[in-house]
């Protein structure tokens, strides 16, 4: 939902000679369409179970990766399972503000928010963020007991700044240099 962890992996993975893999980009090269094709043309059920066929995957082909998730993904019991046991797995939080901020500029292709799309694009850029913040807080109230319960460690990304989180992380995780 914005809060940077393509981003972030791929500074990290590039910083620590890692590799990574975007679950969603992974996904979108399998099927040879974006999420929001897959979404539409296939719907939500069909991609839910994909993510989770494509994480397995993912998870039981490399040993040592940078791997960023959708927001969607910890919200499966399954992929929640497998990230809690099978990867350390850390939640960049965002608050619903900085999301929203974040959200009424990058909306066109999110899969999630696309119901926003019709409401959002006759809007002021203020009013495109109200619109965005409700409904980030709205989703992080369902989604983020999830993100919490799968993740064993958190890292703010309000004040996105690369090098701070690349920082943060390696705190966390073991790194290779």
């Amino acid at each position: 939902m914005t809060c940077g962890k393509t981003l972030a992996g791929e500074a990290f993975s590039k910083e620590q000679g890692l590799p990574f893999i975007d679950l969603d980009q992974y996904i979108e090269k399998q099927e040879k369409m974006t999420v929001l094709e897959i979404f539409r043309k296939k719907g939500e059920s069909y991609f839910r179970a994909l993510e989770v066929k494509c994480l397995q995957e993912i998870i039981s082909q490399n040993e040592d990766l940078i791997l960023s998730v959708g927001g969607g993904t910890p919200m499966n019991p399954e992929c929640a399972k497998m990230l809690k046991e099978k990867t350390f797995c850390i939640y960049l939080q965002c608050s619903p503000a900085v999301l929203g901020e974040r959200l009424s500029y990058l909306y066109h292709n999110r899969p999630t928010a696309v119901d926003l799309l019709a409401q959002a694009t006759a809007k002021t850029k203020k009013q495109r963020e109200e619109l965005f913040t409700a409904w980030a807080s709205e989703q992080l109230k369902t989604k983020e007991p999830h993100y919490l319960a799968c993740s064993h460690a958190q890292i703010n990304t309000d004040n996105f700044h690369l090098p701070t989180i690349c920082s943060a992380l390696r705190n966390f995780l073991p790194v290779t240099q």
